[in-house]
């Protein structure tokens, strides 16, 4: 049997460490500003302002969210990281009738930007097909409550 060096064991060590912590620095509550990159529906100008919203990531991978500027409406799914890239999938609305999956890029420790699409079926009254372009900032390790379910 092989021994292992004293710089193997402490590189692989500082690895594992790495990673978790790489992990746990995005654990916490976040706020996001959205934009219109493209919306079919409704018809909105690209670039505007169409929501801020509160994400709390925990650290069993999930989120929820924490508040939206434009209605308040209950929200959860999965995230995880590979490297400096953060996906994103979850539903959102009064009957979880919104999809949406993102992919973020993290800038630094307290920013991440990327994009998300958002979507439901087109069987829905409400019909959405949009691509968001998303800005996050670090709020802090505690999380606000999830959004109550209301407009």
């Amino acid at each position: 049997m092989k021994k292992l060096s004293l710089f193997k064991c402490t590189a692989l060590l500082a690895g594992i460490l790495t990673a978790g912590a790489a992990n746990a620095a995005l654990v916490g509550q976040w706020s996001a500003d959205e934009f219109v990159i493209k919306s079919n529906t409704p018809p909105t100008q690209p670039g505007t302002l169409i929501n801020k919203v509160g994400y709390c990531l925990k650290s069993d991978n999930t989120y929820y969210v924490t508040a939206q500027l434009y209605g308040s409406v209950a929200g959860s799914g999965k995230w995880t990281q590979s490297g400096k890239k953060v996906f994103l999938h979850g539903n959102f609305g009064r009957t979880n009738e919104y999809m949406q999956a993102g992919e973020m890029n993290r800038v630094d420790s307290t920013h991440l930007t990327g994009n998300w699409q958002l979507w439901t079926l087109p069987t829905n009254p409400d019909y959405r097909d949009q691509y968001i372009s998303s800005q996050w900032k670090y709020v802090g390790a505690t999380c606000l409550p999830p959004a109550p379910n209301s407009y």
